[in-house]
């Protein structure tokens, strides 16, 4: 079937002058999580805010049972994605970040150290994988295939690249945003200027 386009000229949803950085589906549908000056939790069907949270990076759990986000002065929040309410969330290293739900359900985060990325379990410490990268070089963003396999977004004073497994693409631009379709063969990936880079 060809594409609808729902509402060209009066969009369904505005950031104003912010740039919207990330988008997420909750897995059912029901809501969209936009990720820009703040966190919204849009609802759907109803056109309209469920939540607004000051601060940035929200992920769904993959049950969709759970919505972590960062706040301002705050930290890390993990949510009962029916009621909303904070749920104890013990954090073992607290100055771990790009935290969010790996497809097998756990939770984890990334240290940053010198020339190297670590992925581990937020709530146990446990090291889960480890990555060379320039020195230079931070981590812009990431996600993560059907099978696991992180996409690291990564940006330095001399090159902009995408990483999983043993591929490296590199970039005119830095990118912000990455997502591989859930049969695993593509990977789409947004960048600063605007465009969309999709790979088999």
């Amino acid at each position: 079937d060809p594409v609808r386009v729902v509402s060209r000229n009066n969009p369904s949803f505005t950031a104003g002058d912010h740039w919207i950085q990330n988008l997420s589906f909750r897995p059912d549908g029901a809501q969209l999580s936009i990720d820009s000056r703040d966190v919204v939790l849009w609802d759907v069907r109803e056109r309209k805010d469920v939540a607004r949270y000051r601060g940035d990076g929200g992920h769904w759990s993959p049950d969709g049972l759970r919505f972590i986000h960062w706040m301002e002065k705050r930290g890390r929040v993990v949510r009962n994605a029916a009621t909303l309410e904070e749920e104890a969330a013990p954090m073992v290293d607290a100055d771990l970040r790009h935290v969010g739900f790996r497809p097998d359900g756990r939770l984890v985060g990334w240290a940053h150290g010198d020339g190297e990325l670590e992925e581990r379990d937020v709530r146990t410490g446990e090291a889960l994988s480890l990555w060379t990268i320039e020195l230079e070089e931070r981590l812009e963003e990431l996600s993560w295939t059907p099978d696991g396999v992180p996409i690291l977004l990564l940006s330095g004073h001399a090159r902009r690249r995408v990483r999983w497994s043993d591929v490296e693409i590199r970039l005119p631009e830095t990118p912000f945003a990455a997502e591989a379709s859930p049969d695993g063969k593509r990977i789409a990936v947004a960048g600063q200027g605007g465009d969309i880079h999709l790979w088999n």
